[in-house]
């Protein structure tokens, strides 16, 4: 029996993704994405914030510049849930984990001109949308 699973989740990064590197040299980020969900109608209506853990590996280190606290991403990959008991106050825990296969950044923080938006897979294959030269007289804005 093959058994797969598969999350995508699409929400902000906290804070600036942090590169880290294996013995092996393999280079990988980790960064948390907030994820705003809303309950109820009118008045009553209540958000809430859940929040992932990410981890990414990464073939080309182009697309860390783009992973910053504010930037929306959408994230692919598989969910690990690990849960823990405070030694503290004795609540249960449960964080969410990501080992991500694909992350697309489709909205920029501190980037201008911004792309639409940016995948690993365009800046490994140097795939990136070129910048204009000139901006063309018959724009709307």
């Amino acid at each position: 029996m093959i058994v797969m699973q598969k999350i995508i989740i699409t929400g902000n990064l906290g804070k600036d993704a942090e590169k880290k590197e294996l013995e092996s040299g393999r280079i990988y980020v980790n960064f948390n994405v907030a994820v705003n969900s809303y309950k109820g109608k009118g008045e009553e209506k209540k958000q809430s914030t859940q929040w992932y853990s990410v981890s990414y590996f990464v073939n080309s280190e182009a697309i860390i510049q783009y992973l910053k606290k504010g930037a929306k991403v959408v994230v692919c990959g598989s969910l690990e849930l690990d849960v823990f008991k405070s030694e503290k106050t004795g609540q249960m825990f449960v964080n969410a984990n990501v080992l991500a296969s694909d992350v697309e950044i489709v909205g920029f923080v501190d980037t201008e001109p911004a792309p639409a938006s940016v995948s690993q897979k365009q800046v490994v294959n140097n795939e990136l949308p070129p910048l204009p030269e000139e901006m063309p007289d018959n724009m709307p804005y």
